[in-house]
């Protein structure tokens, strides 16, 4: 009898039926896989047998000096290459082929898991092309990557090229990032800064701190230990006066400051109080109004935050004033410590200056209270010793040679400079600073000429 396959029970890996000729049917299921020499469908996996071996599952990559590479993968082999999960050897990464006798650094011992050792944050601090790592653990054959290049870091300072008005002594944080080319990612590593010019600035070798000394430029380096660095400059910046517009004025005995209202300019004077006056002026230095008031003035002064005038009478109180009656109110007494100062009124209202022998005393608004003070201001002769004014990032004092002492307002000195117009030493109670400008007459008295300045940075 010969057997007839009639057909196939289930998919793959089934069963045939078989059917006699001539004789009853009868069915026989028997395995597909193997029978009458018929092939099989499955494959049974590979035996697997003891570690002897390690090998790269991830080789190593690209990377720039001190970035960490991409993750190392490191798996336990047998002797036909397959990997034992089962093993959970100590596997060791150590530099081969080092061209640029660099250091390899990171975590260079791990223990396998599921037969597999991941290194991911290895680095080597040289540039380099062609280095291997060599793969190891105990009883096992060793195994040398494949080469791959170490580039150097593309490095960027911020904040980059400075131009600042800062006082001698002011501190400046710098930061440098240094990110992989080969793969735009930013890192961490540790910077040497330099500054060429430390007579301008000097700057923390380690830490990045520019501490600045003077005016001028200098040229700050951050380097990395294998040798990628940046540049960046700093200025410490000095001001310069343009002269901007004047006006001839008269008015009794002198003018002691100029202050704008956002409308019109107002002159007030000093000296007498039966000769006190206000002159209001136009842009162009034509006199609108003229106003009597019976005060001896050391500066009134305009305050936006209340749209109000003030004034320091000669004495130590403190009035608001309406400049188109002369009409006066005591608002504060007693509260500046010397009878010549005059004082200037921070840019945001809050706070008073009063000058007094090269200290400024800081007065809250308000209530007239010492909040603070500033010392070693440099001034001329009288009445230089009493004068300040502020632009409202500085603060402003004067000699009889027309030289301006700027400084910052912890009273670090940031620059100095000469008026291009001769004064004389009575000039510096007209020091002034309005509408953006720096006022200064070129007389002591009633008549001369009024100046206004732009401050520019050089």
């Amino acid at each position: 009898m010969t057997p007839e396959f009639t057909g196939k029970l289930g998919g793959e890996g089934g069963y045939w039926l078989l059917r006699g000729q001539g004789a009853a049917p009868a069915a026989l299921l028997v395995a597909a896989a193997g029978f009458l020499g018929c092939a099989s469908d499955s494959t049974a996996p590979p035996a697997v047998g003891p570690p002897t071996q390690v090998g790269y599952s991830a080789q190593p990559s690209d990377a720039a000096a001190g970035a960490p590479m991409g993750a190392v993968r490191v798996q336990i082999r047998d002797a036909n290459g397959n990997l034992v999960t089962s093993a959970a050897d100590q596997v060791m990464l150590a530099m081969g082929t080092n061209p640029g006798g660099a250091t390899l650094s990171g975590t260079l011992g791990v223990t396998a898991v599921n037969g597999e050792a991941v290194f991911d944050n290895v680095s080597i601090d040289q540039t380099g092309t062609g280095y291997t790592l060599v793969a190891s653990a105990p009883s096992l054959t060793s195994s040398t990557s494949g080469p791959f290049d170490i580039v150097q870091p593309t490095i960027t300072i911020s904040p980059a090229n400075l131009d600042s008005l800062v006082g001698a002594g002011a501190t400046i944080p710098y930061d440098a990032l240094a990110t992989d080319p080969t793969n735009n990612q930013s890192f961490i590593t540790s910077f040497a800064w330099m500054s060429d010019t430390p007579a301008v600035a000097t700057i923390d070798p380690a830490m990045g701190v520019l501490t600045v000394v003077g005016n001028g430029t200098t040229t700050l380096t951050a380097t990395t230990s294998s040798g990628a660095s940046a540049t960046t400059t700093f200025r410490s910046a000095t001001l310069a006066a343009t002269q901007i517009l004047s006006f001839a004025f008269t008015i009794p005995i002198r003018v002691i400051n100029v202050t704008w209202d956002g409308n019109f300019y107002y002159l007030s004077n000093g000296g007498s109080a039966g000769s006190g006056q206000i002159q209001q002026v136009d842009a162009t230095g034509a006199v609108q109004q003229t106003t009597a008031i019976n005060m001896d003035m050391r500066g009134m002064f305009y305050r936006p935050a209340d749209g109000l005038f003030y004034a320091k009478n000669f004495g130590t109180d403190w009035f608001t004033v309406d400049p188109s009656t002369g009409n006066f109110t005591q608002v504060l007494t007693g509260i500046f410590n010397q009878i010549q100062t005059k004082p200037d009124i921070s840019a945001d209202g809050s706070t008073i200056y009063e000058h007094d022998n090269g200290t400024v005393r800081m007065l809250d608004f308000t209530t007239g209270a010492e909040t603070g003070t500033i010392t070693g201001l440099q001034f001329g002769s009288f009445p230089g010793q009493h004068v300040v004014q502020t632009d409202g990032d500085h603060l402003l004092t004067m000699d009889e040679n027309g030289t301006i002492y700027t400084y910052d307002l912890q009273g670090r000195l940031v620059t100095s400079f000469v008026l291009p117009v001769g004064v004389v030493a009575q000039s510096i109670w007209s020091l002034s600073f309005a509408n953006g400008m720096l006022w200064v007459s070129d007389t002591g008295g009633g008549m001369g000429t009024l100046f206004a300045y732009q401050l520019t940075q050089q």
